[in-house]
């Protein structure tokens, strides 16, 4: 089985290694590119640190911040790539942005001091907003750009013309959304119908329906590990 990954370069890199230990042959070709933004985080005592995407793991090690603060992230992509040898205080909220809000919550207190929270200039949902309504101050930076990709890898268009591709992973929605955007501007939405959509989600799941598909495959949990469970044997 061919799979195309759609997630940025480096990311989707990893998880080709992974997919061809189980015997997948993998195509890629990223609908985002990542930009990372250097930006200076204050000496402040900070109470904790979010981050919602391991993208913004290099901006965390780059930092002064004291090894025993907790960390707490959205996915289990973030964790892995933290220094557990350096960090060691650290929570994943399983892919779910509103359950990292709920550990939040239930964890900390806004009295003990403001919360960094270290992001992509476009996000979703602005857990800042959300806590500042329980009184947290959570200091948003930006540290890294996901930008859209503007046109699928030649060789990614060429399998797909020809039938060489059957499926297709889609790790977040606006994945689902910018791959369907890529797709119809090569002129090549109708072979979507041949191939089969892995979701990590059902609002990625939503994004993707948009055309037709062979099948459409949605994973348990909104995680990269649950995404590759959904994956036929090989």
């Amino acid at each position: 089985m061919r799979l195309l990954l759609t997630r940025p370069l480096a990311d989707s890199q990893r998880m080709a290694e992974t997919l061809a230990a189980r015997g997948f042959d993998t195509l890629i070709s990223p609908v985002i590119e990542i930009f990372p933004q250097h930006v200076m985080i204050p000496d402040k005592p900070y109470q904790a640190v979010l981050l919602t995407s391991a993208n913004a793991v290099n901006a965390l090690l780059a930092s002064n911040l004291p090894d025993a603060i907790p960390i707490y992230c959205v996915g289990d992509a973030a964790l892995a790539r933290l220094d557990i040898g350096r960090y060691s205080n650290l929570q994943s909220a399983a892919g779910d942005v509103m359950n990292l809000i709920g550990l939040v919550r239930r964890e900390l207190h806004a009295e003990n001091g403001p919360i960094l929270y270290l992001s992509a200039a476009v996000i979703s949902r602005d857990i800042a907003l959300d806590l500042g309504r329980d009184g947290f101050r959570a200091d948003r930076y930006v540290v890294y750009n996901a930008k859209p990709v503007s046109a699928l890898d030649e060789k990614v268009a060429s399998a797909l013309r020809l039938g060489a591709i059957d499926g297709v992973l889609l790790s977040s929605t606006r994945s689902a959304r910018l791959f369907l955007e890529m797709v119809s501007r090569s002129n090549l939405t109708s072979v979507t119908s041949r191939l089969t959509a892995f979701c990590i989600s059902g609002t990625a799941a939503k994004a993707a329906n948009q055309v037709d598909w062979a099948k459409v495959v949605v994973a348990k949990q909104p995680t990269q590990e649950s995404l590759l469970e959904t994956l036929p044997d090989s």
